[in-house]
């Protein structure tokens, strides 16, 4: 569902070509009348997305529209046994996570969002690495993401479609932040840039208690930009290329008074190990890696923050 979708037809799409467990059988797409690559993959083009809940058509079906579209095609495709890989973010509030984990709960159907970062082998083994206490006490955490985004046209642009800076990228900077460290006890503000309602450029310090904060930074207007550092009292670890990585991105950096250390993971594409995570959990052979309560706390904590800027102007 979305089948013009950029990220879809760059990797999601050729990750499920390439898992030998799946097959695309059809596909719909509204923004983009004309001939795209799915054609020439023989998958059937149908007119509507409701086309596509058809449970003798489909097992599965990916959505890869934007942001405020996915909710509702998600329940309607998990009412009819329809197992449901969608975009990130998965939803914009915490009341449609509420609505889906209900519907996930009632009809049993699985339910999982495309958040790629959480299955790279790199991002597992710094996690791991971090939560081993080699830094000490934690203290700071950094986290950036930024590019240009200069097509107007773009979904991301829209209020109405869930755009906005934190709402496209926030998962990539919060989610480990709240794997490390949980619920900040308080959320500040610093700089907040909008246009007609979208946030097109946000810093934020979140507090964990007196001696340990996280900043944040994400924009659409800052050049290309993604740093993820994280110091504690006997180390520091940075991450090159964090939130995007590829199959050449295995290495990660410790950093103490003496000197720096090369830390290596096994390189892995994350697009294939989520779509073989996905189909692992549709045949029941293993739970899904990421819970849609992990989802729902980063989407609660991208409402705290964007509701502390009223109370900081």
């Amino acid at each position: 569902m979305g089948g013009a979708s950029f990220v879809a037809n760059a990797a999601v799409i050729p990750a499920i070509s390439a898992e030998p467990r799946s097959i695309i059988t059809s596909y719909a797409s509204l923004s983009h009348p004309r001939k795209l690559p799915l054609d020439d993959q023989g998958a059937l083009r149908v007119p509507t997305y409701e086309d596509l809940f058809d449970r003798t058509l489909v097992d599965a079906i990916y959505i890869a529209t934007p942001n405020s579209m996915h909710v509702s095609p998600a329940i309607a495709a998990m009412r009819k046994g329809i197992s449901v890989l969608c975009e990130k973010p998965i939803a914009v509030s915490t009341r449609e996570l509420d609505e889906l984990a209900a519907v996930e709960a009632e009809t049993g159907s699985l339910v999982m969002e495309a958040y790629m970062t959480a299955f790279s082998r790199r991002d597992q083994e710094w996690r791991r690495v971090v939560k081993t206490g080699v830094l000490g006490k934690l203290r700071d955490i950094e986290a950036a993401f930024t590019f240009t985004l200069v097509d107007q046209s773009n979904y991301r642009w829209r209020p109405e479609l869930g755009g906005g800076a934190l709402a496209d990228v926030g998962i990539y900077l919060l989610d480990p932040i709240i794997d490390l460290l949980g619920e900040p006890s308080e959320t500040q503000i610093d700089s907040l840039e909008s246009k007609s309602g979208v946030v097109k450029s946000l810093r934020a310090t979140l507090f964990f208690g007196r001696q340990i904060r996280a900043r944040i930074t994400c924009s659409f207007e800052a050049p290309e930009a993604q740093v993820l550092k994280i110091a504690g009292t006997q180390a520091t670890l940075r991450v090159e290329r964090p939130f995007t990585p590829t199959t050449r991105d295995t290495t990660f950096a410790l950093e103490r008074g003496e000197g720096t250390q090369i830390l290596r993971a096994m390189g892995n594409d994350p697009y294939a190990a989520m779509v073989k995570s996905f189909v692992d959990s549709h045949l029941g052979t293993q739970p899904a890696l990421r819970s849609l309560g992990a989802s729902r706390q980063v989407a609660a904590l991208v409402e705290r923050i964007l509701e502390g800027r009223k109370e900081t102007g």
